[in-house]
C-alpha cells in the first residue's frame, strides 16, 4: 500500500474528531451502518461486501485491480475523497 501523504493524514485525523469515531464500538453499529475502506478489490472490498458492510476501494495508481464478481460501493484515489462518501 502506498504511504499516506500528511494532507491525508490530517484529513483522516480530522474525520475521526468530527464524527466522534473514537466513541464508537463495532456493537454500536450495525453492518449497514458502517463504511469499509480497503486497497485490494477482491481480498478487503469482496470480504467487507460478504459481511454486509458498504465498501469502497482505495485504487492504487500502482497496479490495476479488476474483478468480474467484486463491485465497490465507490472507488477513491485518495482519503480527501471520503468526505463526500461518508455524507451520503
Amino acid at each position: 500500500m502506498e504511504a499516506l501523504s500528511s494532507f491525508e493524514l490530517e484529513v483522516a485525523r480530522l474525520l475521526v474528531e468530527t464524527l466522534h469515531l473514537e466513541d464508537i464500538q463495532p456493537e454500536d453499529i450495525a453492518p449497514e451502518e458502517a463504511l469499509f475502506v480497503g486497497d485490494r478489490l477482491v481480498d478487503d472490498i469482496g470480504g467487507a461486501q460478504g459481511a454486509g458492510l458498504r465498501a469502497v476501494h482505495k485504487a492504487s495508481r500502482d497496479r490495476e485491480e479488476r474483478s468480474d464478481t467484486v463491485v465497490p460501493d465507490a472507488t477513491i484515489t485518495t482519503l480527501t475523497e471520503l468526505w463526500d462518501i461518508v455524507q451520503r
